[in-house]
């Protein structure tokens, strides 16, 4: 008889878990191995927060699951990391509404940059939401108290060490162009320029904007989104 991991059986054998609508309080049923759904009673869409298992860092985790179930998994913990951070990025500024569409946009682009540049998910997406995190601390040092508080919260929902340390060092570094920075903080860096260039170019003609796309942006991508939109 073949045995199982124990970490993987969410995945090989899920069940139901029942959790509250949050928009009218009705019991829904969302499965383990699942991270959605909608409310019968009232059409929202009810999230739940994945944890972190073995599946994550396993060496063997998609031999063990498969690669469909093992793609199936980090798929949705990407997605239920990313609602998670960005409910902490609303409560954690409130009603500076500037700061959170800020970052909001930078996630945006961030994840248009991603697709096309292959970097990996689980640094790009907590690193757009949480890169100026520390602005509501200290405005002058926003960037290394950025990073410690997006150490301790990231390490609280069971990041691996190595990508804690590179999406901190993300946070640390992103307003300092460095090409040849890795993979992720180019993306990172260009997503947040893309936001704010709108401030920078407003009285430029185009040869001037096109020069500045051009020595600005560190990813082919991030050029060619700068173009379409600002030129």
């Amino acid at each position: 008889m073949a045995i199982k991991c124990p970490g993987s059986m969410i995945m090989w054998q899920p069940k139901p878990e029942i959790f509250r609508c949050q928009s009218c309080g009705h019991e829904v049923e969302i499965w383990t191995d699942e991270i959605k759904v909608t409310c019968r009673n009232c059409n929202q869409v009810v999230s739940k927060y994945i944890d972190m298992s073995c599946i994550e860092w396993c060496k063997l985790a998609k031999e063990c699951v498969g690669e469909g179930q093992f793609n199936k998994y980090m798929k949705n913990r990407v997605r239920s990391v990313k609602e998670k951070l960005l409910q902490f990025l609303d409560e954690h500024f409130g009603t500076d509404i500037k700061r959170i569409e800020h970052a909001q946009k930078v996630l945006k682009y961030a994840e248009d940059i991603l697709m096309a540049e292959d970097g990996d998910s689980h640094i790009v997406i907590p690193a757009a939401i949480l890169h100026d995190v520390g602005n509501k601390e200290n405005e002058e040092d926003h960037a290394r108290v950025g990073a410690d508080i997006a150490r301790k919260l990231l390490l609280k929902h069971g990041f691996q060490i190595d990508h804690i340390d590179e999406i901190c060092d993300i946070i640390l570094h992103h307003h300092l162009r460095d090409e040849a920075g890795r993979k992720n903080y180019r993306i990172i860096f260009d997503a947040d320029r893309l936001v704010n260039f709108k401030d920078e170019i407003h009285n430029l003609d185009k040869k001037k904007i096109e020069s500045k796309i051009n020595t600005s942006c560190l990813t082919s991508t991030g050029k060619e989104l700068a173009r379409k939109i600002y030129l």
